[in-house]
């Protein structure tokens, strides 16, 4: 009786459904280090825009970063300005879009089934392990995912809206501003894939006649009103924009495996079954469910080309990380929940069983955040916290042979770097680096002349290599770890 009372209490509160899905993805946001390279990165660029002031060109340790849109900056550099440079404000904006991403799934099921279905589904989305894990990790792919599944689920929802209304065109209008929201964060993608989904619900579902009723025109200028004026003004700033952003990393990267990142095609299937755990169990029955009904529902029809079509696509790409399989993420969530709900009604599922499924999730993976994130051994949070106590001003800050991702932002300043090589190097190539960028000679004969105090951070396996290149010139050790040493040739 208690446990009924407490499930109709949930049922009933959406206040009680938000409190509860902010708490999922917000404990224990800031109680690890920055994971590096992504982290560490998608930190550091928006730190430097609210240092610098600049918040048209996006820059990595001071040199040009092209590779992805300006949206998600923009967010982090209004979460450290109202919060500051920490793990907590920097994760926030992915926290929330998160939620948001949740709250998005519990409306469309609601409304092409019922209330129940969309609280089972959003409470599957919130639970599946890749879900949250990237609701707690500061990356592109919850924000880009995040505006997809706004984009298609505000169409569906406009599609069971009435005809001439405003709730309508109000859903009309907010798919075209999420569209807009995924260019701006992720490019082309944000726009094509949504928009070919459309395009074979019109035509496998017959659902032509709905295109006289999406209100084209004014969703449009709404689009390119939100989606243009930066890419403009940054193609006018910056004249070798165009080549790198749209030529090389749009279609380079989808066609060929211009970013060393191939996987073979198979590679989403056991990344979806794998973050889908546990509801897993149920994806089979839910697909057969979906595909039964799929002729006489074209909400249903729908959601399995937002799903199909989405996995297929990445599934050809040259290009693949676990995170691009997320957009499917929340259809996925809404098949189970439709199945699962129904199987409850027909009392083939109990309901404690499900309850018991997603908070015992839930808690496995609030525990793994809070315990072993703190194992992490790449950062370079704690070596940073020993060695900047004996850095002195004017002192220079060596990243060696490469670039160390979180060094600029644990430090809050740019760092020299030794050798840049990887995602940097490009934006060595347009502009002049020379005054924080050098190749190794260069470095050792500064070195040797001594006129400035260096502090160098390596990687402790490269010290057997590093030592001899002093050429007997002191070397005083700041910081040795298994992973990390750092030196200077000043006490």
């Amino acid at each position: 009786m208690a446990f009924g009372r407490l499930l109709q209490t949930l049922l009933g509160s959406n206040t009680l459904l938000l409190v509860l899905l902010i708490s999922i993805f917000f404990i224990g946001l800031g109680s690890y280090p920055l994971q590096v390279p992504d982290e560490a990165r998608y930190s550091e660029i928006p730190r430097e825009m609210v240092e610098t002031g600049d918040y048209l060109t996006p820059r990595l340790n001071g040199i040009k970063y092209f590779e992805k849109p300006v949206l998600f900056y923009w967010l982090q550099a209004s979460a450290i300005e109202l919060f500051g440079v920490n793990e907590w404000s920097l994760r926030i904006w992915t926290a929330l879009l998160a939620v948001l991403g949740c709250v998005l799934t519990y409306a469309i099921g609601k409304k092409l089934y019922d209330r129940p279905t969309g609280l089972t589904s959003a409470g599957i989305l919130a639970s599946s392990i890749l879900y949250f894990a990237m609701g707690h990790a500061i990356t592109l792919d919850m924000a880009v995912s995040v505006f997809m599944a706004g984009t298609l689920g505000c169409f569906l929802l406009a599609t069971q809206s009435p005809l001439h209304s405003w709730q309508r065109f109000g859903w009309c209008m907010a798919s075209y501003a999420f569209a807009a929201g995924a260019v701006l964060t992720k490019g082309l993608m944000g726009l094509l894939l949504p928009g070919a989904i459309v395009f074979l619900w019109f035509c496998l579902a017959h659902q032509w006649r709905v295109m006289r009723n999406v209100y084209l025109l004014p969703g449009i200028f709404l689009f390119l009103a939100l989606s243009l004026p930066w890419h403009i003004l940054m193609q006018l700033a910056n004249p070798e924009f165009f080549q790198f952003y749209i030529v090389e990393q749009q279609f380079l990267r989808y066609l060929t495996d211009y970013a060393s990142r191939y996987q073979p095609f198979w590679f989403f299937i056991p990344v979806t079954l794998v973050g889908l755990i546990p509801w897993v169990v149920f994806l089979p029955q839910a697909l057969r469910k979906a595909w039964q009904e799929r002729k006489g529902s074209p909400a249903v029809m729908f959601l399995l080309l937002w799903t199909g079509f989405i996995f297929i696509f990445f599934s050809l790409s040259k290009s693949k990380l676990i995170p691009y399989i997320l957009p499917i993420f929340p259809a996925l969530a809404l098949l189970i929940g439709h199945y699962v709900v129904e199987a409850v009604r027909a009392n083939k599922l109990s309901v404690k069983v499900l309850w018991g499924m997603g908070i015992g999730t839930i808690g496995c993976l609030i525990i793994f955040a809070l315990v072993c994130g703190n194992f992490y051994n790449k950062t370079l949070k704690p070596v940073i916290a020993e060695v900047m106590p004996q850095v002195r001003e004017g002192d220079v800050i060596i990243s060696y042979d490469g670039y160390l991702q979180d060094l600029p932002v644990y430090t809050k300043r740019i760092v020299t770097v030794v050798n840049p090589r990887g995602e940097i190097r490009w934006g060595t190539t347009i502009e002049d680096t020379s005054a924080w960028t050098m190749d190794i000679p260069t470095f050792w004969q500064r070195w040797q002349q001594g006129e400035q105090r260096f502090i160098v951070f390596a990687l402790a396996k490269d010290e057997d290599t590093i030592l001899p290149l002093t050429q007997g010139q002191p070397v005083f050790m700041l910081s040795k770890t298994p992973r990390y040493i750092v030196f200077t040739n000043k006490q």
